[in-house]
């Protein structure tokens, strides 16, 4: 693993982060939270979140205070410049993670698949 400085985490994304990773209730308790780029969506790539308990030896850290975000080689080089944000609307109740990602271009409508 090595430490990642390309990518930024914000401070909003960092404390949801924690806030998930250091509750004992929470299923991703301890785990990290690994963000990857796969191919599918209609403009032919797409972000994947999940909580992971083992980080991958090649993984890169992206890291805030105490929080921290994997990704593997592949993901890392894809969003490099890009920032990790955690955004919430109280107009609809939601929230969500969100990447701003300056190499995507060629967004689908749907706003879920992206190219480079």
């Amino acid at each position: 693993m090595t430490d990642c400085k390309d990518i930024t985490l914000t401070a909003s994304a960092a404390k949801r982060i924690q806030q998930i990773t250091t509750d004992p209730l929470n299923e991703n308790f301890k785990k990290t939270l690994k963000v990857s780029v796969h191919q599918g969506g209609c403009a032919g790539l797409q972000y994947k979140y999940e909580f992971v308990e083992i980080v991958g030896a090649e993984d890169v850290l992206v890291k805030n205070g105490e929080s921290c975000v994997a990704l593997d080689d592949f993901s890392a080089q894809v969003l490099k410049g890009a920032t990790v944000d955690y955004i919430e609307t109280s107009e609809f109740g939601t929230s969500s993670f969100k990447i701003i990602n300056p190499n995507a271009c060629n967004r689908c409508s749907c706003g879920n698949s992206f190219a480079i």
